[in-house]
């Protein structure tokens, strides 16, 4: 889109949706709040434009294919939150048995790093 170019409504929706998808994908978090803004914009001049069915249905496709990743990305986020968390408490002490049946307690050092295949 050149800067000049007259574009309709569906248009400018249709490239915004996917620079909002690039975002999303890129992990540009911080784009999407003026993204939105945009969005909320371009969706409220619909209703006045000629936008025919088949472009709508297309535009309604690309918006939610978008809301699931913007789910998927903030699960990814709640995820990695726990896991964090996780990591940041103490672990518990180790309890075995020896030979006798008698209960030792082995304490776990936080400082060891957990490696995971």
């Amino acid at each position: 889109m050149r800067l000049f170019d007259l574009v309709t409504a569906d248009e400018a929706l249709d490239d915004l949706l996917n620079r909002e998808r690039r975002a999303i994908i890129d992990g540009r978090l911080d784009q999407l709040e003026r993204l939105a803004k945009e969005k909320e914009r371009f969706v409220g001049l619909l209703p006045n434009s000629n936008t025919g069915p088949a472009t709508l249905e297309a535009l309604r496709h690309k918006i939610e294919r978008n809301s699931k990743l913007l789910q998927a990305a903030q699960q990814g986020l709640m995820n990695a939150q726990r896991l964090i968390g996780a990591l940041q408490k103490p672990k518990p002490a180790l309890q075995t048995y020896d030979r006798l049946g008698r209960k030792q307690l082995h304490s776990v050092s936080n400082s060891q790093n957990e490696h995971r295949a």
